[in-house]
């Protein structure tokens, strides 16, 4: 399972630039709301793998 997400988590790292390019704000935006939906679920100190 921890492959998967991997997997999914550089695909989506792969196309910022391209998202960036479309709608920057839009991007920043998703990218703050992304980050609160990790803190929250993961903790501050914490790294994703070790969820």
């Amino acid at each position: 399972m921890k492959r998967k997400v991997a997997a999914i988590l550089a695909a989506d790292i792969a196309s910022q630039s391209r998202l960036v390019a479309d709608d920057e704000g839009e991007t920043l935006r998703r990218l703050a709301s992304s980050r609160q939906v990790r803190f929250f679920a993961v903790g501050p100190n914490e790294r994703p793998a070790n969820m």
